[in-house]
């Protein structure tokens, strides 16, 4: 009896210390989790895709719908259905776009216009997954929307004239003013120069200008009437 005892508990010990197999188990299980993994990457990846697809066409309805209002401020019908057909013309995984009256929103007052496109059950156009459907999701809502404000680009309020007067050359002395050109205090324009040649080439005493050497010079911008005198710095 205890012989047949001592043999049932050894060959136990032999089946729990017998690892033969369990690689293939580990190996089995693994493969299967990369599997699932890859088939959700691709689904994943899809709804990446689809959901670009929508937000163009959004985008591309919303600007649309804006510029109407640049030609007509207060109309309303032509900002919606022009938002429709720009929007319609994109394509969301091969179909048109579906943009109806009421996902575009008209604000006349800051003229903006905002578009909404769905690809949802409750539309009927829901995006289809593929190896999702394993995990019983059969398909995905997405849904997108942007909004554009009409505006006159380059518009001011106040257009100053810029001018930047010739240089000249500061006699200086007791009682001159270093920013103020004054030929009674022995001030002049300094002529054109080419200060490319050795040495420089002044060209024409009564055409001044700035040369090669004055890249980068800082100077200061000083307001002034326009019957006043230019005050560089």
């Amino acid at each position: 009896m205890m012989d047949r005892v001592r043999n049932i508990m050894a060959s136990l010990r032999w089946r729990l210390e017998d690892q033969r197999g369990a690689a293939m188990v580990i190996v089995a299980g693994s493969m299967i989790a990369l599997i699932s993994a890859a088939a959700l990457a691709v689904d994943v990846g899809m709804l990446t895709v689809v959901r670009t697809e929508s937000q163009q066409a959004a985008d591309g309805a919303a600007l649309a719908g804006a510029s109407a209002l640049i030609e007509s401020p207060d109309n309303r019908e032509y900002a919606t259905a022009l938002a429709r057909d720009y929007g319609e013309r994109n394509d969301i995984r091969g179909i048109s776009a579906d943009v109806r009256d009421e996902d575009v929103t008209v604000d006349l007052v800051n003229r903006r216009v905002t578009v909404r496109v769905h690809r949802t059950s409750e539309r009927g156009n829901p995006v289809g997954t593929f190896f999702a459907r394993i995990f019983g999701v059969n398909d995905v809502d997405i849904s997108t929307y942007a909004t554009a404000q009409a505006s006159f680009a380059g518009g001011v309020n106040c257009l100053l004239p810029l001018t930047v007067p010739d240089r000249w050359f500061e006699a200086g002395g007791p009682g001159n003013d270093p920013d103020d050109f004054n030929p009674e205090d022995g001030d002049k324009y300094i002529p054109w120069m080419d200060a490319t040649t050795d040495p420089p080439t002044y060209h024409r005493d009564d055409y001044t200008g700035y040369t090669e050497k004055d890249i980068g010079q800082p100077f200061v911008i000083k307001s002034n009437s326009a019957n006043g005198g230019m005050n560089p710095s």
